[in-house]
Parts: structure tokens; sequence; C-alpha cells
């Protein structure tokens, strides 16, 4: 019997950098395209959390993307109970840390990333971020050193690993 197929969760950070850099909808809409087509397929979808953060502010490309071709399915909702607990557990274990500060404490209750670490973990998705693993930061609480706290230790990866993983590669046509 084969194993599932991993599923993916993705932070803002990945759509924010992919759309004001590297993979810009008018150079690279392959990108863009193949989150849609994973989606479909059960194996990529982010947050309703982070749908409301690539919305706040003005419409751009990536907030017509995300409202026009992501599917509505593609932003799951974060009120399921299980994803709540574990939303609760991370809130108890950075308030815990002295490692961080009292500002970074804050944001992370306010902030989606809890929410994605929460959900992931819930839900058993490898998170995909653009955020690296920061073990003496002091000023936030990266979504990398919550993934690999010994309470949760959920897989957190980048964008490029997804992409390999899936097997996504962009041609260029002469």
């Amino acid at each position: 019997m084969s194993e599932p197929a991993t599923r993916y969760l993705i932070d803002t950070s990945v759509f924010i950098q992919a759309h004001r850099a590297y993979y810009a909808f008018n150079l690279c809409p392959g990108f863009w395209n193949s989150l849609v087509w994973f989606h479909n397929k059960g194996l990529v979808f982010s947050l309703d959390k982070v749908m409301e953060e690539i919305c706040d502010g003005d419409e751009d490309a990536l907030v017509k993307w995300a409202k026009s071709d992501m599917p509505k399915t593609g932003f799951v909702p974060s009120d399921d109970a299980d994803v709540v607990a574990w939303y609760a557990k991370m809130q108890v274990w950075a308030n815990a840390q002295s490692q961080f500060t009292a500002a970074a404490k804050s944001e992370f209750a306010t902030e989606p990333d809890a929410w994605l670490v929460a959900y992931a973990k819930a839900k058993n998705l490898t998170l995909v971020t653009r955020e690296e693993f920061s073990p003496n930061i002091k000023w936030r609480i990266p979504i990398p050193n919550v993934c690999k706290a010994k309470d949760f230790m959920v897989n957190c990866i980048n964008t490029f690993t997804m992409l390999e993983r899936l097997g996504i590669q962009f041609h260029w046509k002469e």
C-alpha cells in the first residue's frame, strides 16, 4: 500500500514574495496555475487568515488571483476545533518562551502564523513558508521556530522544495 501524497499549506510570505519578485504574474503564470491545479488535486491549500492578509491593502494582481483564480476551497477555514486547540497550545508555548520579546508574543497572537502552524499540525500538512529558522531571534517568532519546537514538530519547507517535490517545472518556449 502506498503512502498518501504530501499535502501542503502555504504561508502568506510565499504568495507575496512570489508575486513581488521571482514569480510575478506576467513573468511566470505557470507558478500560479500550478497552485490551482495542485489544489484541485487536493494537495495545496492555504488558510482563510492568509486570504484576509492578502486582501488587506490595495487590489493588486495577487488579490485578484486569490479572489478569482484560486477556488474558494483553496483558503480553508481556521475555526476547526482541533485547529483552535493547537492554536491555544501554541500561544501558551510562545508566552512561556523567555527568548521572545513581549511585542513578538503579542504579534504572534494576532498574525496568521500561529494559525498556520496549528492547522498544519491538526491536519498533518507540510507548511510552506519563505521564513527561515532563527534560533537566536528575539523580536519575532518565525514559523519554522514553532514548527521545530518539540511540542509541535510540524514539517516546514520553503517554496522551492515544495515545487521540486510536486515535480513542477517551468519551461521556456522559443
